[in-house]
């Protein structure tokens, strides 16, 4: 057994032993946390908080309120131009009357500590099928509001993936930062569970990314669902802002996963960067975000 806490060094009279490491009381307390309901250890990143509990994801989807509906796979997708699985997160700041729309739609609902409503969670979904769910939960939510603490997230299904592959897509995504980054409100970069890639591009060739859930593009997702969780958008259910979303960085990653790192560096590695994104996510879609990235040019949003 360790004599020295294994992430401080120091000498420590009480070791306490967390996920495979012997570390120090205080290193504990800083970096882990006992989930309230099952006494399982984890990291403070990966907690949920529910009913004022702490929680380990396990334990947190024990409180929904309803659990999402499975719905079949679609095989067609003209709409998004990928038949890659997905599933989408809506925050919400007021949401009265949310329990009459169960039985209604296939999305669950769960508590969250960080908005002042609940959570909206979608099934594994894909496809014009999984469009239609969406559109359809965005009628039902009309009365619904959002607020400045909200966010909306999208999963994209990595299943299918080798590690080298979802590594140059995290590379490919550090590289596009600043076009995706121009497509959100400022605000969202510099938000607390949506921070901006404390790493660099080359960071990632060296496997140095990821360490935190609440970036921009939360990569230790992969570990517990097999996605990469894209939490940059803000709060929003207008339906075309989702699912032009869904439908970007779905085209993105079908793109970059049959790339290899010469491709990705002549295409997104250079000025033309912005040209070769849009010619992946097709006229549409860049049509629809072209102020954005052309007022990002405008202001040097560039170095971000």
């Amino acid at each position: 057994m360790p004599t020295h806490c294994e992430i401080c060094e120091t000498p420590a009279a009480t070791r306490l032993y967390a996920q495979g490491r012997y570390i120090c009381s205080k290193c504990f307390l800083g970096l882990y946390f006992y989930c309230e309901e099952c006494g399982g250890v984890g990291l403070i990143n990966d907690s949920y908080i529910c009913n004022n509990k702490q929680l380990c994801y396990d334990c947190w989807r024990k409180y929904s309120q309803w659990e999402s509906t499975k719905v079949p796979q679609s095989l067609t997708a003209k709409k998004l131009g990928s038949t890659r699985c997905f599933g989408v997160e809506l925050e919400t700041a007021q949401c009265n009357g949310y329990l009459k729309l169960r039985n209604k739609t296939v999305f669950g609902v769960k508590e969250d500590g960080s908005i002042d409503g609940m959570e909206f969670v979608s099934p594994i979904l894909s496809g014009d099928d999984g469009i239609r769910e969406v559109r359809k939960f965005c009628r039902l939510a009309k009365n619904f509001t959002v607020d400045y603490q909200c966010g909306f997230h999208v999963h994209i299904d990595l299943r299918d993936t080798t590690a080298e592959q979802r590594k140059l897509l995290a590379y490919a995504y550090r590289l596009t930062f600043w076009l995706w980054g121009a497509l959100v409100e400022k605000e969202r970069l510099g938000n607390e569970f949506c921070q901006s890639p404390p790493y660099t591009p080359e960071d990632v060739l060296t496997g140095n990314y990821g360490h935190s859930r609440y970036e921009f593009i939360n990569w230790r997702a992969y570990g517990t669902h097999k996605t990469v969780e894209i939490r940059g958008f803000e709060g929003t259910l207008n339906a075309k802002e989702i699912c032009n979303w869904v439908a970007a960085h779905l085209r993105f990653v079908d793109a970059v996963l049959n790339m290899g790192l010469e491709e990705i560096n002549s295409k997104f590695k250079n000025k033309k960067s912005h040209r070769n994104l849009r010619r992946i996510i097709g006229k549409r879609l860049s049509d629809f975000y072209a102020k954005n990235w052309k007022e990002a040019k405008l202001v040097g949003i560039l170095c971000v």
